[in-house]
């Protein structure tokens, strides 16, 4: 799926649960929805010069987790179904790590194919 219009990623590493997503969510969207500290005349709006800024800025973040274990990739669909998660990234030099791989497996092809096939599952 493509996102049509995107001003600001944000990219979170390494989360392991649904409830980490959700504080991840909640650490990059504005008020009333969530936590986002909000000023009006900062860089990011720029200095106040785009009108409605503050009501529509939640509409142009995205979002990406980064998945890094095995373990997690049996909550991947918990994680994937938290509102506001707009992408998931699955790291395979980590993700072959937790598998006792190293991180050189992803380079070899047999346990390249083995990492691929966990991540898909």
């Amino acid at each position: 799926m493509l996102i049509p219009y995107v001003q600001y990623v944000q990219y979170v590493q390494y989360v392991q649960y649904a409830h980490e997503v959700q504080a991840a969510v909640a650490a990059v969207t504005y008020p009333p929805k969530c936590i986002l500290g909000v000023s009006g005349i900062t860089r990011a709006s720029r200095y106040a010069s785009i009108a409605g800024y503050a009501k529509h800025a939640h509409e142009e973040i995205c979002l990406l987790v980064q998945v890094e274990t095995l373990e997690v990739l049996e909550q991947i669909e918990n994680i994937a179904a938290v509102d506001g998660v707009d992408g998931i990234f699955i790291g395979l030099a980590e993700l072959a790590a937790s598998m006792g791989y190293g991180w050189r497996a992803i380079t070899s092809q047999g346990k390249r194919s083995d990492i691929r096939c966990s991540a898909k599952n």
